[in-house]
């Protein structure tokens, strides 16, 4: 299974963006964090959909000197 391939759960999620899964699951209600997958009660996300949303919030820096 490649990286992008890789599903983590919503606690490994939490622990590589270094909030809590408070934050996740309250991210998740409101539709703001990435594409999930929803097993039972269980959440988990793929490494690629976590990389699309990173890439949404990116902000591009313009340098005007």
């Amino acid at each position: 299974m490649s990286d992008k391939n890789l599903i983590i759960d919503e606690n490994e999620f939490a622990k590589l963006r270094g909030v809590t899964r408070i934050t996740v699951m309250r991210e998740r209600q409101r539709r703001q964090g990435p594409n999930f997958i929803k097993i039972g009660r269980k959440y988990y996300y793929r490494m690629a959909a976590i990389e699309n949303w990173f890439l949404k919030l990116e902000t591009e820096v313009h340098n005007d000197g």
